[in-house]
């Protein structure tokens, strides 16, 4: 959206209708050489971080503006999420 002006602070509470940009850590995850999936010639999947700090398949996250440059901010984040017990997905 080329000239949106994207504010922060207090959201208007009229009724407006408001757009909110979100930012979520997504990775694209290949599959082990041996695995079933590679075999069957399938590179990998998606997946984007869930709430508990694991990871959830997901479809491509298309449409969205993306950033690598993001993950060095993010990175504490990141690493409070592999501190954490694996959920046993």
């Amino acid at each position: 959206m080329p000239g949106t002006t994207w504010r922060k602070g207090d959201m208007p509470e009229d009724g407006s209708v408001i757009f909110v940009r979100v930012v979520r850590p997504y990775r694209f995850k290949i599959y082990k050489s041996n695995s079933e999936e590679f075999r069957h010639g399938k590179k990998g999947r998606w997946q984007q971080m869930n709430e508990f700090g694991g990871w959830d398949n997901c479809e491509p996250p298309t449409g969205f503006e993306w950033s690598i440059e993001l993950r060095d901010s993010a990175l504490p984040f990141l690493s409070y999420a592999e501190s954490l017990p694996k959920s046993g997905r």
